[in-house]
């Protein structure tokens, strides 16, 4: 799927997500929005876990095709899809960023396969902290 198509699909979803019909809301005005905050919350939260899990797809769909802008697209999709969850879900993006240079660190200290054989994880570990730094 190309990223125009892409995107596209995605911005006709949050449109649409948006809809949440106004006799459900109930109670005063004030109470209403929280309400409709906290329903679009909660769909922009479900619609961003579909992503991720078709992102998977796309990703392998690509590799086996052999397309590598394909490949890059689907995993800045994923990527992208998973800051939108965690900012959606109250962590900020230095504190996940964070927490992702922990990961890594933590993994390459543990003698992780990837950090064995191609230094992967303390790569990451270091542009994340490099990109703090700036």
């Amino acid at each position: 799927m190309s990223s125009a198509v892409f995107l596209g699909q995605r911005r006709a979803m949050q449109e649409k997500a948006a809809g949440f019909p106004k006799e459900l809301a109930g109670g005063d005005s004030m109470q209403r929005d929280q309400d409709f905050d906290i329903a679009r919350n909660i769909k922009a939260i479900e619609w961003l876990k579909t992503e991720i899990v078709i992102d998977a797809g796309q990703i392998g769909r690509a590799l086996l095709n052999g397309k590598d802008e394909l490949v890059l697209e689907s995993i800045a999709d994923s990527i992208l899809c998973c800051y939108l969850l965690a900012r959606r879900l109250g962590v900020s993006f230095s504190k996940l960023e964070s927490a992702v240079e922990g990961r890594a660190r933590m993994a390459g200290m543990q003698g992780h396969e990837l950090e064995q054989w191609y230094n992967d994880l303390s790569s990451l570990a270091e542009h994340l902290s490099a990109r703090r730094t700036l």
